[in-house]
């Protein structure tokens, strides 16, 4: 098993992979540790993601 991301430390345009297998790229970080401001790969909507959305770290495509 991985270790735990904290998310308070993940900077903006850090690529991570999402539960639903989608990886999606750091826009914003307000530090508050539960919430990450990000864009799909590829993409330009920014969405919210919560850390249980999380599976990990990923290198993007």
């Amino acid at each position: 098993m991985s270790e735990p991301l904290n998310l308070v430390e993940i900077a903006p345009g850090t690529a991570l992979r999402l539960r639903d297998g989608r990886v999606v790229i750091v826009v914003d970080n307000p530090a508050d540790g539960m919430w990450l401001f990000c864009r799909e790969e590829g993409g330009t909507a920014e969405e919210p993601v919560a850390a249980s959305d999380i599976a990990g770290l990923a290198a993007p495509r």
